[in-house]
């Protein structure tokens, strides 16, 4: 049974297996997870919340990480960010999302945008911004099956790549 929620005190293991199977993969960053591994999971979980609340965001805007359940097991998130910064209308956007590699391609990447695209109309929001890299056909596709229209493709300075911004009306 999938379900979406935040991250809860009982789901250490289920969040530990999720985040390797990122590093089984080869892959060290994980898009939209902005835990830190010097963290404890508790302190993981707290931060998270504090941030969805709008606390101790530091750089940050407020943002809610959510998670895709299917069972007990992790199989995807989204960090919504409840506004934009400057830097956020460049790269990153409302709404970045992963899904774990064993679980890719199964429809599970267009969940996480649907639900989050519910989320920003919780928060009154008329559209949303999403951004990915124009290399990573899948992510453009879910995102165009939600509704995106491409605005551009520009070079992010700071991090010396390519994004591709797209704008889903809610």
């Amino acid at each position: 049974m999938l379900r979406f929620g935040p991250l809860t005190l009982s789901e250490e293991p289920a969040l530990t297996t999720y985040l390797r199977g990122f590093a089984d993969a080869g892959e060290g960053e994980i898009p939209a997870y902005f835990g830190k591994p010097e963290w404890s999971f508790e302190q993981t979980v707290a931060t998270l919340a504090a941030w969805a609340r709008g606390e101790e965001l530091g750089d940050f805007v407020a943002n809610t990480t959510v998670f895709l359940r299917d069972g007990d097991v992790l199989v995807g998130h989204y960090n919504f960010r409840h506004e934009l910064t400057p830097r956020l209308e460049q790269h990153g956007g409302h709404i970045g999302y992963s899904v774990g590699p064993p679980f890719r391609r199964r429809g599970f990447g267009s969940r996480l945008l649907a639900h989050g695209m519910d989320f920003g109309r919780q928060l009154g929001l008329p559209r949303i911004l999403v951004t990915c890299s124009p290399d990573n056909p899948g992510s453009i596709g879910v995102i165009r099956n939600q509704g995106g229209v491409l605005q551009d493709t520009i070079f992010f300075e700071p991090l010396e790549c390519q994004v591709s911004r797209f704008w889903v009306e809610l």
